[in-house]
């Protein structure tokens, strides 16, 4: 197989927090995966678009070592918000989170709660998601393999 990655990183730093935007493209079915890092600061909102054919994963939310305190982290996306997860220091300082938010789909990260930095990381990845004639994704090649059996009879 010939794979060919192409990689464009680009940040906004303000004070302490630090936001990658990465763009991929990708010459095959293989789907590779980049690092995603948020550093969400207290009362701050981020949004973040994956770019066409990309989609985001969402693996964790952490604390880092140095707060105290209470904090929910939570999304906004089609205008509707929603509570990720609830950090508190010293008991529950690590979320595991498994969650996919689709290419060109604006998404806002927030926390809420105590004044503290909250760490939310994870991965873009290639979307295996190729458009069909009619516009929605071929679910397994199920659509065309029923259009070769019908070309057979």
């Amino acid at each position: 197989f010939f794979f060919a990655l192409f990689l464009s990183v680009y940040f906004f730093s303000s004070r302490t927090s630090l936001v990658a935007f990465t763009h991929l493209s990708t010459m095959a079915s293989q789907s590779p995966n980049c690092f995603f890092g948020l550093e969400i600061q207290p009362d701050k909102k981020y949004t973040q678009t994956p770019p066409d054919g990309v989609h985001l994963h969402l693996s964790q939310a952490a604390l880092p070592p140095e707060n105290n305190g209470r904090v929910s982290v939570k999304v906004t996306i089609d205008g509707k918000t929603f509570c990720l997860c609830t950090l508190v220091a010293g008991t529950i300082d690590q979320s595991p989170l498994d969650l996919n938010f689709s290419a060109s789909q604006e998404v806002v990260f927030m926390t809420e709660g105590d004044p503290i930095i909250v760490h939310l990381t994870g991965y873009y990845e290639v979307s295996d998601d190729i458009p069909t004639d009619d516009g929605a994704p071929d679910l397994d090649g199920e659509e065309e393999e029923e259009e070769e059996e019908e070309a057979e009879e």
